[in-house]
């Protein structure tokens, strides 16, 4: 009796530029306290389908990888490939390893980590079936078509349309027929679909909900994470509070929530001194069970000497992200004799929110005096407490 054997071929050659630059590479960002690349492995391992494994990267990151591979995935269930500088020459480099006994072939990219097993089977499912299938969302936006200037001339039927994802899964001998006539003609394709339409091949759209999106972008980490952590059934609800201070001084600029408040005076402090990002910090880590920023970002250390303290938020952020937290809210409040600061509140709420790549809806700041009271009152300095929620993370796993 036949056993059906299928490979999953993973494309982690990215550069992930629009990450950033000097970051890490996508595939071995940490993620609620696993690589990228293991929770993609982890989904196909668990649907309980792959008999073997080909991971296509970038010569850089081969060992590293080699090393995850070995720690997760059975001996001899894996191969590794040096990537190309397109899909096509990736694709192709890792064909070359693809056991000859395989009957369907998953072609995955990697920074869709949060696929679930459910799905992959879902769609190796419809591939039995037609020979060729792909994962799928219907379009729920109405799509405009632009002329050569990028102006919208025309409207395309929805109905008509849909948005491909990965995996894409074909019967091996198709796909490799499809593949060795696209690079005979040079075809450079931008997913592995086209190399089936070529050959006037239908491929079945397997729908599934939103949660399959690809981390291209910072501001895709603490979503990602959320999602990583419902997967596995971990709300894990984590409250924080943090409070700074930081006195009034001549001669300093007034920075507070990223925003430059005129005033006679600023605030005094090794970085910028934005007591209200400070705050928000503080809450953040604190609630992750992190060092403060103290600890983070010490007053004895040059490199922050006058430091945007949004840049050090957006640092924050990504330890977060790492750790698997994602930011349900944070509540922040100002205590300040003067200026008046409600007009710039609005600016505030939405340079934190950037910084950790959250809607403006998830943050909150306010302002209040304190009627001439303590030293906040007499206008010596300025005060800040934030509260905040997350979810998700490392914590008690």
């Amino acid at each position: 009796m036949h056993t059906e054997y299928t490979t999953a071929m993973i494309l982690a050659g990215g550069s992930g530029t629009r990450m950033g630059e000097g970051v890490t590479p996508k595939q071995l960002m940490m993620l609620g306290g696993k690589t990228v690349l293991e929770h993609t492995l982890a989904a196909f391992s668990e649907s309980g389908c792959v008999s073997f494994y080909v991971i296509v990267t970038r010569h850089a990151d081969l060992a590293a990888m080699r090393d995850i591979c070995q720690r997760v995935l059975p001996a001899g269930a894996f191969a590794l490939a040096e990537g190309g500088a397109t899909r096509m020459a990736s694709a192709a480099a890792g064909l070359l390893l693809v056991p000859t006994q395989t009957d369907y072939i998953a072609i995955h990219d990697c920074a869709r980590c949060a696929v679930s097993p459910a799905h992959i089977l879902s769609v190796l499912a419809a591939a039995r079936q037609s020979g060729a299938a792909t994962s799928a969302c219907r379009m729920t936006d109405t799509v405009k078509q632009t002329d050569g200037q990028g102006l919208i001339c025309g409207t395309l039927p929805r109905e008509c349309l849909v948005r491909v994802q990965t995996p894409q899964i074909f019967s091996f001998g198709l796909y490799r027929r499809a593949f060795a006539q696209a690079m005979a003609e040079g075809v450079d394709a931008t997913d592995d679909n086209m190399l089936i339409e070529r050959l006037g091949r239908t491929v079945t759209p397997v729908f599934g909900t939103q949660d399959n999106p690809k981390l291209t972008y910072p501001n895709d980490l603490p979503y990602m994470a959320w999602l990583l952590s419902q997967r596995k059934g971990e709300p894990n609800m984590r409250i924080g509070h943090g409070y700074d201070v930081h006195r009034l001084v001549s001669g300093r600029r007034l920075i507070l929530g990223g925003v430059n408040i005129p005033h006679e005076k600023g605030l005094d402090g090794h970085s910028d001194a934005d007591v209200l990002v400070h705050a928000v910090m503080d809450a953040l880590l604190g609630a992750a069970g992190m060092p403060d920023i103290g600890h983070l970002f010490p007053d004895t250390d040059d490199a922050y000497l006058n430091a945007d303290s949004l840049r050090l938020l957006r640092e924050v952020g990504r330890r977060l992200a790492e750790e698997g937290y994602a930011v349900a809210n944070i509540d922040a409040t100002l205590v300040a004799q003067a200026p008046k600061l409600a007009p710039y509140l609005p600016e505030m709420k939405k340079k934190i929110a950037a910084a950790l790549g959250l809607g403006d809806h998830v943050v909150n700041v306010k302002a209040t005096t304190e009627e001439h009271l303590g030293f906040t009152g007499a206008g010596e300095g300025i005060a800040a407490h934030a509260v905040c929620l997350l979810s998700g993370g490392t914590a008690g796993r």
